[in-house]
């Protein structure tokens, strides 16, 4: 049925939606938090298929309800027995093993639970972390690395060399030191598997493997671009880091405790909706009106044929100044032919804000002013009429004094020939406006967010990539990093707090 609307009067309604969606954010968020103490398992990096370092007692591990006992034996024999402590984690040292290439079991034993990880191999374990120097991958770009396909069809099938990639899935930065990794798991030498890890580490490996005849495993945690105070542990650094790298821990290890102190996501999510509401209005208003994308919705008369010219959002139909949420919808149609190809949307000179909608489905949006992305016509797409649905909160005045919105049409065409396109003919119509003088309101400064990180964010690496791999038995660390840090007068001072703090949690016969 199809229903007349107005983008007006929906405060009760927004208001009930957005608070609905805060408690189920943080809920989800309490219970990623705290799900690992609750759940009886090993640790993610202790998995099928996993090298544990030879000659060394090796720690394995896991969580459970805090207070659990929890039993472990090694091919049927019983080697250790652990009580899990207040945050649910379990640890029990392995006795030392020679190298074995013969698959063992480990089994763990939490009342009437058992749990078992197996394929397991004893051997050497190498742990690889940097930039891109050590992320790029044997997939590499265009025909780099040179000689890589032909290696991997060498190396491919290598039973005694296992790999894990700590970016690997949902892995990645934390503003916390992780207590377990999300979704990683060791993997055998696949041709899959071996075209994306690194390629530096994985060299290293097979040359090892080749020469000493063990078991080897290789464990990758880099990122491309990131600097070394991002690969810093905050909860070691803080107390015991050399020089700034000392401070930079702290400073970062007393954000997130402050920010969990003064109620966490909880008491943000309520902090930013006030906010908002006052500063920023358009943004408590995403996704809580499903109407304004239903490819059912019928525009009334407060919808305007929109020009779209180089002048952005600041002429007729929008208010001198306007800054504040924009609704835009555009018809288009398709034939039977082209729901099986493939389609993209393009930005140009966009200065604001993009969520994008095909016939009701959200597919993609960004902040940046040149952008574009595949649109999901062969999901999606209707043979017939379709609708393109675009929310989008701009800001009066940019950079140079530019003017906000959009600048330039916006088409969906053929990818990557752009044979064929269609422009979108936008009807708009004005959602909530926003103050003009936002930036300079005394009192616009932002609640404080300890989530908001991104790579370039110090400790966050260590926190989501490496902390989880504490107290893993490793016979020696590679650093291959640098670039980033050209100029960097304060390198020696995080290059020492990075390898004493792997000295100190990471276990290791003799020297590391």
């Amino acid at each position: 049925m199809k229903t007349q609307n107005s983008i007006k009067s929906r405060e009760t309604f927004v208001e009930a939606s957005s608070i609905a969606a805060i408690a189920i954010s943080v809920i989800a968020l309490l219970i990623t938090l705290t799900s690992s103490a609750a759940e009886f398992k090993f640790a993610s990096v202790c998995s099928d298929d996993m090298v544990i370092q030879r000659d060394v007692a090796s720690p394995v591990w896991g969580f459970a309800e805090p207070g659990a006992k929890v039993a472990v034996s090694l091919n049927g024999k019983a080697v250790g027995e652990a009580t899990a402590d207040e945050k649910g984690r379990w640890t029990v040292k392995l006795p030392a093993q020679k190298a074995n290439k013969k698959p063992s079991t480990i089994t763990a034993k939490c009342g009437k639970e058992t749990h078992s990880i197996t394929n397991v191999l004893f051997g050497d374990v190498w742990f690889g972390c940097g930039q891109s120097n050590m992320a790029y991958t044997f997939a590499g770009y265009g025909r780099l690395p040179i000689g890589g396909e032909e290696f991997l069809k060498k190396a491919e099938g290598n039973p005694n060399i296992r790999t894990l990639l700590m970016n690997d899935g949902e892995n990645k930065n934390s503003p916390y030191p992780r207590e377990d990794a999300i979704g990683i798991k060791w993997e055998t030498s696949t041709y899959k598997s071996m075209r994306k890890n690194g390629a530096a580490l994985y060299w290293m490996g097979w040359k090892l493997n080749q020469a000493l005849d063990v078991p080897i495993g290789l464990v990758n945690a880099s990122w491309g671009a990131t600097k070394i105070d991002g690969w810093i542990d905050q909860a070691w650094a803080k107390d015991h880091g050399t020089g700034h790298a000392k401070g930079v821990a702290g400073f970062w290890y007393n954000r997130w405790t402050d920010f969990m102190k003064a109620g966490g996501p909880e008491v943000y999510e309520k902090k930013i909706f006030e906010w908002n509401k006052r500063f920023d209005p358009a943004s408590n208003f995403v996704n809580t009106k499903p109407s304004l994308h239903d490819p059912d919705f019928v525009e009334d008369e407060s919808w305007k044929e929109l020009t779209i010219d180089g002048r952005g959002f600041q002429c007729d139909p929008f208010p001198e100044g306007f800054t504040g949420e924009v609704w835009m919808r555009a018809t288009f149609e398709l034939t039977e032919a082209d729901l099986k190809k493939n389609w993209s949307i393009g930005y140009s000179e966009s200065y604001g804000q993009d969520m994008n909608y095909l016939n009701g489905h959200a597919f993609g949006g960004s902040g940046n002013p040149n952008h574009g992305y595949g649109v999901p016509i062969k999901e999606y797409g209707r043979v017939g009429k379709n609708v393109l649905s675009v929310r989008y909160k701009v800001y009066a005045a940019g950079k140079d004094g530019r003017p906000g919105g959009m600048l330039k049409p916006v088409s969906i065409a053929l990818w990557p020939s752009r044979a064929e396109s269609h422009e979108m003919k936008f009807k708009a119509c004005i959602g909530e406006q926003m103050p003009k003088d936002i930036w300079n309101h005394p009192e616009c400064r932002k609640p404080n967010d300890a989530r908001a990180i991104n790579l370039f964010s110090a400790t966050t690496m260590d926190a989501g990539l490496v902390h989880p791999l504490y107290p893993m038995a490793i016979k020696g660390a590679v650093w291959y990093q640098g670039c980033s840090d050209l100029g960097n007068g304060k390198y020696a001072d995080f290059f020492k707090t990075l390898v004493e703090g792997w000295r100190a949690q990471f276990t290791y016969k003799d020297k590391l």
